[in-house]
C-alpha cells in the first residue's frame, strides 16, 4: 500500500499549501490531492514525473522518502535455519520470505539474517542507600536505611542482513528453499527496510524471539540493532528497539514510533567499513 509523505514534510518546515505551490509552481490541486491521500482510503491520484522531482528538488530527499510501501506482517515468514553457527558458534541463521502479488501472480522473495547476542546480564539484586524521595528527588538528610532494588537481566542482540555479496557464505542453505524463492539484492533490501516504520519493524523483531530469547529470565530488558549497511549505520536510532519481558509477554518500548532525543547520533568514521557486517566476518571459515 502506498503511502505519501508530503503532509509530514510539510509540517516540518512549517508551510501550507499555497506556500509550497508558490515556490515550487506545482498547482495548489495537484498539492491537496497528494497531501490527503493517505486520509482519502488511497483514492486513485495520478502524479506526474516532474512533479516528484520538483517536491524531491525542493526539500533535499530522495524519492522514497517521499513515496514509500506499507507493509503487512503476513507479507512475511520467518524460517529459521541453523544455530550455534560460525566462527565463534554463537549465530543464528534465518530466512526471512517475502510474498508480494503482482498481476494476480504471488512472487516469493528472501533475505537471510543473522542474529547474534552480543551481551547478556543476569538479573540481580543491588543495595541502594535510601537518599531519594518517592519523586526521586534527593532528601537533605538520607535515611540511613538502605533498600534493596532487583535489575533486570539484560540481553543485548545483533540482527545483520547478509549483503547479498556474502550469500555464498550460506550456500549450503540455500536446498531449503523452493525454486521459486529469490535473494533480494542489496537495494532491494535497504529499500525495504526503509520503508518499515519502526512500529512494523518492532512487530517483527519481536517474532524472531520466540527462536532466539533465553527462557529462563521472568523479567528482562532487551536491546535490538539491526545492521543492513551504510543506510542503517546513518540512521541507527531508527533500527535501535528496546523491549521489556514479563513473563511470557514481550512489550515494545518503541511501539510509539518515537525517535529518543537523548540517544547518540552515529555518523559515518573511517572504521564504517570495516565495522559494517561484523556478523558476516564470523560466517567464514
Amino acid at each position: 500500500m502506498i503511502e505519501i509523505h508530503l503532509k509530514e514534510l510539510m509540517d516540518i518546515y512549517n508551510l501550507n499549501i499555497s506556500q509550497l505551490s508558490g515556490k515550487t509552481g506545482i498547482s495548489r490541486k495537484a498539492l491537496t490531492s497528494l497531501v490527503n491521500f493517505n486520509t482519502t482510503n488511497k483514492k486513485t491520484v495520478s502524479i506526474q514525473y516532474n512533479t516528484i522531482e520538483e517536491l524531491c528538488k525542493f526539500f533535499n530527499i530522495g524519492v522514497s522518502d517521499l513515496l514509500s510501501v506499507k507493509y503487512s506482517q503476513d507479507n512475511f515468514e520467518i524460517l529459521p535455519v541453523d544455530e550455534n553457527m560460525g566462527k565463534t558458534k554463537d549465530l543464528s541463521l534465518f530466512f526471512i520470505v517475502y510474498k508480494k502479488e503482482i498481476n494476480n501472480e504471488e512472487i516469493f522473495s528472501y533475505f537471510a539474517l543473522t542474529t547474534r547476542l552480543t551481551e547478556k546480564n543476569k538479573s540481580e539484586t543491588k543495595t541502594v542507600e535510601t537518599s531519594e524521595n518517592f519523586w526521586g528527588n534527593k532528601l537533605e538528610e538520607p535515611s540511613e536505611i538502605n533498600r534493596e532494588i532487583k535489575l533486570p537481566a539484560s540481553y543485548d542482540f545483533l540482527f545483520e542482513i547478509l549483503d547479498y555479496n556474502k550469500l555464498n557464505l550460506v550456500n549450503q542453505y540455500k536446498d531449503m528453499q523452493p525454486d521459486f524463492v529469490t535473494p533480494l539484492i542489496n537495494r532491494e533490501i535497504v529499500t525495504l527496510m526503509k520503508s518499515f516504520s519502526k512500529n512494523f519493524l518492532a512487530e517483527l523483531t519481536a517474532r524472531l524471539f520466540d527462536f532466539i530469547l533465553d527462557e529462563e529470565e521472568n523479567e528482562a530488558r532487551i536491546s535490538v540493532n539491526w545492521n543492513f549497511g551504510y543506510y542503517s549505520w546513518m540512521h541507527s536510532n531508527d533500527f535501535h528497539l528496546e523491549y521489556e519481558k514479563k513473563g511470557n509477554t514481550i512489550i515494545s518500548l518503541d511501539d510509539d514510533n518515537l525517535e529518543d532525543p537523548f540517544e547518540s547520533i552515529v555518523t559515518n568514521s573511517s572504521s564504517m567499513n570495516s565495522a559494517k557486517y561484523p556478523n558476516s566476518s564470523l560466517l567464514e571459515n
